[in-house]
């Protein structure tokens, strides 16, 4: 099992949908092209099954001005570039 913080390499868009699916995620050093649905490579800081687990180990470990949070799954992907994803 994938620790929930673990300091994860950079990935592709692939990679990531791979081993994150049904997740939620915090993605940091981003290469996206804002014209792109998805980034084409990031880091996963942290990682959790629903939302609500992510926001929380968020609030602990710190907000990161500029990370990105998406879910991976068949559903819509949401996106948050609010700095203060901490406070949501």
């Amino acid at each position: 099992m994938l620790s929930k913080t673990a300091p994860y390499s950079r990935m592709s868009w692939n990679r990531i949908k791979e081993l994150f699916e049904g997740e939620w995620v915090e993605l940091v050093d981003l290469d996206w092209e804002w014209s792109s649905s998805f980034p084409r490579l990031a880091r996963v800081r942290n990682h959790a099954s629903d939302r609500a687990e992510l926001m929380s180990v968020i609030g602990e470990a710190g907000a990161v001005e500029g990370s990105v949070i998406l879910y991976i799954g068949a559903a819509a992907s949401i996106v948050n570039r609010d700095s203060s994803v901490a406070a949501l």
